[in-house]
């Protein structure tokens, strides 16, 4: 791969409303832009991640990231997310739950719908500061898009979605998304983007496996946290077998030899795997922030959904507009 580095030019747009292709087609579609339109204001979009407990944001203008910001509940996160829509009315918002979910535009979906959907925890009260936050971003943002999770996407064979209860959620969606455009920043074609994407973090470990710039395989499995100091050598032991194993297979299967590792443990994750394997750290910018790739993902693939460029065949080649129930 070359590591030319390019620059992409883009502009915000007043965005007309969502467009929905007819029955029969299975997608959301957002409309075109005109010459007229991309002149109003400079780009901006923001991509939001649930990370367990907290919350990570990131501000994108023209493709180049702005901040990179963490919070410690959903009711901070959306207070950033209230002043930024006032500073910026017309900016594209994703968010992601790191959960199972399909691709959705808030604006078209009501309360009950938004207060059904499910974030993966038993934490009763995460659950509805995550469903407020949906409520009032959708209330203050007519551009905000909720991030589907890996079992949604087309790219991904049927068979495939029913070998396992979980292959991924919308955070690792995101996660490609984000190593996707900073790949495609340094010259890489599609036809050559063929890796697996391995994350690990302190409650969530998963593997993404990416043929010609799709994701069409992946595993995922919470990350046990060990209160026992005596017991944390053996779960450590059982992480990295276990990564060991789910990598093996899927390397078997899909014949794929490069992994690159991403997320708060990118450091470890290189050096336990790279006497075995060909492997790469996440390819970041100076202002990408470790950890924070789902959110950086986000971003770009709100900046996708409307505007030509880098980000928008980002989109298109997840098919993210098609990743609905």
């Amino acid at each position: 791969m070359s590591m030319k580095y390019v620059k992409q030019k883009g502009l915000l747009v007043r965005f007309s409303p969502l467009v929905f292709y007819p029955d029969g087609q299975n997608a959301i579609m957002t409309p075109p832009v005109n010459d007229e339109e991309r002149e109003i204001c400079m780009a901006v979009s923001v991509g939001v991640m649930r990370d367990g407990d907290a919350w990570n944001s990131c501000m994108l203008e023209d493709g180049h990231v702005l901040e990179s910001l963490a919070f410690e509940s959903a009711a901070s996160a959306l207070a950033y997310v209230e002043r930024v829509c006032v500073d910026y009315p017309e900016l594209s918002l994703a968010i992601s739950l790191e959960s199972e979910t399909p691709f959705l535009a808030l604006s078209a979906i009501s309360d009950q719908h938004l207060e059904s959907i499910s974030i993966g925890t038993d934490d009763a009260l995460d659950e509805q500061q995550a469903h407020e936050l949906l409520i009032a971003v959708r209330n203050i943002n007519l551009h905000s898009f909720l991030m589907p999770s890996i079992k949604y996407l087309p790219g991904v064979p049927v068979y495939r979605k029913l070998l396992r209860a979980t292959l991924g959620t919308s955070n690792d969606v995101c996660a490609v998304a984000a190593l996707l455009y900073r790949v495609r920043e340094r010259e890489a074609t599609w036809p050559e983007i063929h890796f697996l994407c391995v994350r690990v973090g302190d409650q969530r470990r998963s593997i993404q496996v990416v043929e010609e710039g799709q994701i069409v395989n992946g595993i995922a499995a919470s990350t046990q946290l060990v209160v026992q100091e005596e017991l944390q050598s053996f779960y450590e032991q059982a992480l990295w077998e276990g990564l060991t194993q789910d990598m093996a297979g899927l390397m078997a299967i899909h014949h794929i030899e490069d992994i690159v590792v991403l997320g708060k443990y990118q450091d470890a994750l290189s050096e336990h795997f790279a006497d075995k394997y060909q492997v790469y750290l996440f390819p970041a910018n100076e202002a990408d922030m470790v950890g924070r790739e789902a959110a950086l993902g986000a971003a770009i693939i709100a900046e996708g959904l409307y505007l030509p460029g880098l980000a928008s065949e980002v989109v298109e080649r997840l098919h993210i507009r098609e990743a609905i129930a």
